[in-house]
């Protein structure tokens, strides 16, 4: 899932792209240039609040940067945007409570400056923490306790699907 932020109506930015409106979901295909000719790259905007964008997929982080990314980073008026830590947070419990997604990896940081996120452990260090297992959401929970780390990436499986945010 990615957030994007647009300085001008989305849809216009998207124009050139054959897209299908199913109500409030619009599937846009990128073609794949990697692959066969026909090949997609399946892609599903959503509008949460004028000038921002829920970007969905399944394909994998490499297909994002050889499509959407690049498509990001040729236009203008459309860019990645940064998730507050708070509404990142929002998105993982959502995302945990009603689908009960099970994270199997995360990246997290903290810088020892940070204020709004206490370490009970060690405050005056910078970390980074890169973790996969089957725990993962429980250490996760741990890690904010008593480090005061912030996750900047959560790989979750609903399923057979699976998410990441970053």
């Amino acid at each position: 899932m990615y957030l994007l932020y647009t300085v001008r109506e989305w849809t216009e930015i998207f124009k050139d792209l054959k897209s299908e409106s199913y109500s409030e979901i619009t599937h846009i295909p990128f073609p794949n240039t990697s692959q066969l000719p026909d090949d997609k790259i399946d892609f599903y905007v959503y509008q949460w609040v004028p000038g921002l964008i829920l970007v969905f997929t399944s394909s994998k982080e490499k297909d994002y940067e050889k499509t959407l990314k690049q498509f990001i980073m040729s236009k203008r008026g459309i860019t990645e945007s940064w998730i507050k830590p708070s509404v990142f947070q929002e998105m993982k419990n959502f995302l945990v409570k009603k689908y009960d997604a099970e994270i199997y990896r995360f990246i997290s940081r903290r810088y020892r400056h940070w204020i709004s996120h206490p370490a009970k452990i060690r405050p005056e260090y910078d970390r980074r923490v890169s973790y996969s297992g089957s725990d993962a959401e429980e250490y996760l929970t741990e890690m904010e306790q008593y480090y005061g780390i912030v996750p900047s990436s959560i790989d979750m499986q609903i399923e057979s699907s699976q998410i990441q945010i970053n």
